[in-house]
């Protein structure tokens, strides 16, 4: 009886139908209720008194990667397609979006990933001209990068800089990122277009040494001359060390936010030891961190989540590079080892300032200590020192040569620029000097360049990196006072009304003291390029 009553309902819907109109929408709708109705009949004829389970499910993004042959780090050949691979795609997998990798040539992948036919390409490092146009994630793994040689050969025990390798026949890759460390200092090298290539001149004693991945180098060589892998040896120093991550296109729709989720399930890996696993299993847990520090997170109870704002201010912290800059880096690990997790947000420095006094943020960073600030705002240890200086054009006949200073007035009589809200614009105004103040330290040294200042207040390693971007052919014409006007802590700082703000800081100040005794600190800064600021 229920089975011709469903009969019935299906057809009197389907006559009902053909009376009305057809405009798409109502016969889309009809259809999604015939189905509906089918279900439900299915359902009541069953014999079971399980309910229907035939609803369907949320469909999960999926998200295409172009990919090249690097083994073992990633290859078609190799099982789950390399373990960088297996390592992307658990990542995504813990956040619930689905991976599709295709393979191409490294060259083709780039042009997939800027035409948005491929969300990224990977493992690749960064480097500032590729932060021109792409985005990088948190880093999968990291690759070294050492001197091999062959037992036997022309090759020194071992070397101190890039310098004294200048006598021997040095092969490598086009466009490696070795190849600019060789061009600084005028050594010429035998370029290969392959890896494999390479490889084989070493072999036939063609090159002395050739600057390679022992990993990568160790695949080619076991499958090519798996009789004499002891042949090949590396020396000790390595040239370089570098974090290999996501490349996505800026303008991906919603690249961010997708970095954000894999960055998430990255550390859902690394915090349940999947990530280690994966490693172990292809062979290469020797590329697991060192535990010194990690684990101490379990100590620390479950804290809110924090947000703390940001500008651009390199090379302290910028959004173009590796890490977002390396004060970006240590706060982010220092409150890792603490178990709080945090969200870096970029503004400019008025509203990242704003945002702390709202109490929509925890804090901001880096802003100097001052005395003034300090009765305002709270501060956590410093992360990091620097100096400040005077810089002017050599050209400048204003200037004179070897001028210093001892107290801002003795600089009265020369026009001063400077950037507004600085810390030094309140001691330069009780000195009676009023600066002439530009909204960002590009156009300050702008107004330097064109004669509008004769002295712009720096800082001196972002002023270095300023001129290296933006006025390369300006270097040579400018330099600055040996006497510093100021030494700067760098810090967070943080709203005094910031709901329990002092066990934050008490935890940062706590996981940067473990990074500086487990020498992490130091790594970050070597990294980075900045190793003398932490010696």
């Amino acid at each position: 009886m229920k089975k011709i009553f469903a009969l019935l309902l299906i057809s009197i819907l389907v006559f009902t139908g053909c009376s009305i109109k057809d405009n798409g929408f109502t016969r889309d709708l009809l259809i999604k209720n015939q189905t509906v109705k089918a279900k439900e009949v299915a359902s009541t004829s069953s014999d079971t008194s399980s309910s229907d389970t035939s609803s369907d499910t949320v469909k999960r993004e999926k998200l295409v990667f172009a990919i090249g042959e690097w083994a073992p780090y990633v290859s078609e050949t190799i099982d789950n397609q390399g373990f960088t691979t297996e390592i992307v795609k658990k990542a995504f997998d813990e956040v619930n979006i689905d991976t599709e990798f295709k393979f191409y040539t490294w060259a083709k992948t780039l042009k997939e990933v800027n035409s948005h036919n491929s969300f990224a390409t990977f493992p690749w490092s960064f480097n500032k001209d590729r932060a021109k146009d792409f985005l990088f994630t948190d880093p999968i793994t990291v690759s070294e990068t050492k001197l091999m040689y062959l037992d036997g050969g022309n090759a020194p025990k071992d070397y101190t800089d890039i310098k004294s390798l200048k006598k021997y026949k040095i092969g490598g890759v086009k466009d490696y990122s070795y190849v600019s460390l060789f061009d600084k200092e005028n050594i010429e090298i035998d370029i290969s277009l392959k890896e494999d290539e390479a490889i084989k001149k070493l072999y036939n004693k063609r090159i002395d040494l050739l600057p390679a991945s022992p990993l990568v180098a160790h695949d080619f060589i076991t499958k090519t001359y798996p009789n004499e892998i002891e042949k090949f040896k590396f020396l000790k120093t390595p040239i370089e060390s570098l974090d290999m991550g996501l490349l996505v296109d800026k303008n991906y729709p919603n690249a961010k936010e997708y970095i954000q989720k894999f960055n998430e399930g990255l550390a859902k890996l690394k915090a349940t030891g999947d990530y280690d696993k994966i490693l172990q299993k292809h062979g290469y847990g020797f590329l697991v961190a060192d535990k010194s520090s990690v684990d101490v997170s379990s100590t620390y109870a479950s804290i809110d989540p924090i947000t703390i704002t940001t500008g651009e201010y390199a090379p302290f912290v910028s959004e173009s590079l590796l890490n977002q800059g390396f004060t970006s880096e240590i706060i982010k690990r220092a409150f890792e080892l603490t178990n709080v997790k945090v969200d870096f947000k970029f503004y400019a420095w008025a509203k990242a300032k704003a945002e702390i006094e709202n109490k929509n943020a925890f804090g901001s960073y880096p802003w100097s200590i001052t005395d003034e600030r300090k009765a305002k705002y709270a501060f956590t240890d410093p992360i990091v020192s620097s100096t400040s200086s005077f810089f002017y054009l050599k050209s400048n006949k204003n200037i004179p040569s070897g001028l210093d200073f001892t107290t801002f007035k003795d600089l009265k009589k020369y026009k001063i620029g400077g950037v507004k809200n600085f810390f030094y614009v309140d001691p330069l105004e009780k000195a009676g000097i009023k600066a002439d103040l530009a909204d960002k330290e590009s156009d300050s040294m702008n107004k330097l360049i064109n004669g509008r200042i004769d002295l712009y207040p720096g800082d001196v390693l972002t002023s270095l990196d300023l001129m290296k971007s933006d006025f390369k052919d300006q270097i040579d014409n400018i330099d600055w006072f040996k006497t510093p006007f100021s030494t700067t802590n760098y810090a967070i700082m943080i709203s005094k009304d910031y709901p329990n703000n002092e066990e934050y800081i008490k935890r940062f100040n706590e996981g940067l003291a473990m990074m500086k005794k487990s020498g992490e600190f130091q790594q970050i800064l070597d990294k980075h390029g900045y190793g003398f600021l932490g010696k």
